[in-house]
């Protein structure tokens, strides 16, 4: 699993994956002149990811890192992550 956060207006991107830190740039410059948020190409539509996007999520706030681990463990085993039992 893999998160994107840009803490936009700061310059932070971070990347994630399963849960942990994998990159982070805290100098980004978004270089497409507008305000398209392209999802798995650049804007010259010239290279891309090469794989199938599951599902995308966007959220107006910066999501901490512990929210991006605590995510993944929910998705990666999520019996294991809560339970729940009746009272008696």
């Amino acid at each position: 699993m893999v998160h994107w956060v840009w803490d936009q207006p700061n310059t932070d991107l971070r990347c994630y994956v399963d849960g942990s830190l994998d990159l982070e740039d805290t100098n980004y410059t978004d270089t497409s002149g507008g305000d398209s948020l392209l999802i798995g190409i650049n804007g010259a539509e010239t290279a891309g990811l090469g794989c199938f996007v599951e599902m995308l999520k966007a959220h107006k706030g910066v999501r901490s890192a512990a929210w991006i681990a605590t995510e993944f463990a929910n998705q990666n085993n999520p019996a294991a992550f809560a339970s729940a039992e009746l009272a008696t």
